[in-house]
């Protein structure tokens, strides 16, 4: 599973250190990041192995922290953050089915978190936005308006965004908060509909793609392994045992 990842780095061109950031401060220049994504790579061999194992997941987070933060200025990469945390809940997996089992829960717990914070956000905004008159995702033309912003950010156009009426837009948007939220809910009371939930969550950042050019290709894979891989078949899909 390192594979899809290290070749997203590449095919956006994340090749020369950002130095807008307190990492990166602390470190000598780059002129390519190259050889840390390479090393990358190769520590995921060691994290399947017997031997070392728990020291070799560590050098997998820890590179994959350094890449992340060495190539995003001041923020950490908000696509990749999740799959930087699940890698620190690996080190700890033991060699026993309960171990692999708490491990997953865990994972999948701060998966939801990490939704229900997004949710959260945007919900708490959006109350802000409405009482202040300003746009959100509790006004008709709020998700219409995140959109067409997004383009000015990316380049991208979708030109049905103007016909679609604001009354879809509107339910759409709430329909997102609900959805990012209703995901811990699940964990506690309805486990066994948490895959639709991640299902719907792949299809959500599809949409994003589609609608913004937003891409979140490490989300969708990891949710992947996590909820719809992992429900049959547990920690063997996992990105140590891929």
């Amino acid at each position: 599973m390192t594979f899809p990842l290290v070749s997203m780095y590449l095919y956006e061109g994340y090749e020369v250190q950002n130095s807008g950031n307190w990492v990166a401060s602390l470190l000598p220049s780059f002129n390519s990041i190259t050889p840390l994504i390479i090393l990358w790579a190769i520590s995921i061999f060691g994290s399947i192995g017997s031997f070392l194992r728990k020291y070799f997941r560590i050098l997998y987070s820890l590179l994959l922290f350094l890449i992340i933060a060495l190539t995003n200025g001041a923020d950490f990469d908000h696509d990749l953050f999740a799959w930087f945390y699940i890698s620190i809940l690996f080190i700890f997996e033991g060699r026993d089915e309960k171990s692999d089992k708490a491990i997953l829960d865990f994972s999948k717990l701060t998966i939801v978190l990490i939704y229900f914070m997004s949710g959260f956000w945007k919900l708490f905004y959006s109350f802000k936005a409405f009482f202040n008159e300003s746009l959100g995702y509790f006004h008709f033309e709020g998700l219409r308006e995140i959109i067409k912003e997004s383009h000015h950010l990316t380049n991208h156009s979708w030109p049905i965004i103007d016909v679609i009426p604001s009354v879809i837009l509107f339910l759409i948007g709430l329909g997102i908060v609900i959805l990012e939220l209703s995901g811990l809910f699940l964990y506690f009371k309805k486990r066994s509909y948490l895959y639709l939930w991640a299902s719907s969550i792949i299809i959500f950042h599809l949409l994003t793609v589609l609608t913004m050019r937003v891409e979140f290709v490490s989300n969708i894979i990891l949710i992947g392994i996590i909820f719809l891989l992992g429900k049959s078949t547990k920690l063997q899909s996992s990105p140590y045992h891929r």
